[in-house]
C-alpha cells in the first residue's frame, strides 16, 4: 500500500487536494463573518512572516553546515545522498512561507476592501 502511494503518478489521482482552512471559511461565511475573516487573514499573514524568518535562519545554518561538510572532502555515501534528499525542503521552505504571507496579505486586502464598500467596521491593529 505504501509503495503504491509513494510511486503513484499525481496526474492519475486528479489535482492535488488544497486544504486551506481560510478558503473553507470564505466559502461558508456570512457577511457578518467578514470582520473575523479579516482578522484571521491578518494573523495568518503574520504567522507566515514569522515562519519565513525562522525558516531563513534554519536554511542559513544548513548552508554553513553544508560548506563545512564539503570542505572535509570525504567520499559521499548513500546515507549522505539520502540526507541530501531529505534536506531539499530546507531550500524551499522560506519561499513557501514568503508566498503564504503574500497570499494571506492579499486576501486580507481584498476582504478589507469589501468591508469598506459594505460600510462594515473592522479593526486594524496599530
Amino acid at each position: 500500500m505504501y509503495r503504491a502511494w509513494m510511486h503513484a503518478v499525481p496526474s492519475e489521482s486528479g489535482p492535488p487536494a488544497l486544504r486551506e482552512a481560510l478558503y473553507g471559511r470564505i466559502e461558508l461565511c456570512t457577511l457578518e463573518d467578514l470582520p473575523e475573516l479579516i482578522r484571521i487573514a491578518r494573523e495568518e499573514a503574520l504567522i507566515a512572516r514569522d515562519m519565513y524568518s525562522a525558516a531563513s535562519v534554519t536554511l542559513k545554518q544548513h548552508l554553513e553546515d553544508e560548506r563545512e561538510r564539503e570542505s572535509d572532502g570525504g567520499k559521499l555515501t548513500d546515507r549522505d545522498f539520502l540526507r541530501m534528499v531529505r534536506e531539499v525542503l530546507l531550500y524551499v521552505t522560506p519561499e513557501h512561507w514568503a508566498a503564504r504571507h503574500s497570499l494571506m496579505d492579499e486576501i486580507r486586502g481584498h476582504l478589507e476592501g469589501i468591508a469598506t464598500k459594505a460600510g462594515m467596521p473592522f479593526t486594524v491593529p496599530r
